[in-house]
């Protein structure tokens, strides 16, 4: 009877027996198993060593002129814009003072024309009641001499 252990793997005795390996057979002696014949490639050229200080300064210099660039648009057209608004503003303030001067001018031409019409009435009232003063006095002398010569 065979135990647990002896059925597994690890714990049993080998199911198979090991055998040493053998040595190659005649059979694939026509084959060379060497390393395989490679076309002669020619020689390589050095390359020329690399500047790399002057090719970051050439990519510096060149963002610095994009960057330059692009700031001076977006400057240029922020001032565009600034001064739109600007003039905008210019002739609403315009137009602004514009009515403001008007109704102050309308009110002020008012106020005169009734002051002159009140000096006006004034003086007026003064002459013709002078004038009416002497008329009325005449008129009622001559009434009362009739009244009283009658």
């Amino acid at each position: 009877m065979r135990s647990l252990a002896s059925a597994l793997k690890d714990f049993g005795a080998p199911q198979f027996a090991v055998t040493e390996p053998s040595a190659p057979s005649d059979v694939h002696s026509d084959f060379d198993f060497g390393a395989p014949q490679m076309p002669a490639f020619p020689d390589v050229m050095a390359a020329e060593p690399v500047d790399v200080d002057a090719l970051v300064a050439e990519a510096v210099a060149q963002a610095e002129t994009a960057l330059t660039e692009r700031v001076t648009e977006e400057h240029a057209e922020a001032l565009r814009i600034e001064r739109e608004r600007h003039a905008q503003e210019v002739t609403e303030l315009q137009a602004r003072f514009a009515a403001e001067a008007a109704d102050k001018i309308q009110a002020g031409i008012t106020d005169m024309e009734n002051r002159v019409v009140d000096l006006t009435s004034a003086v007026t009232a003064r002459i013709l009641g002078v004038v009416l003063t002497d008329d009325l006095r005449e008129r009622s002398t001559v009434s009362r001499i009739s009244f009283v010569t009658r």
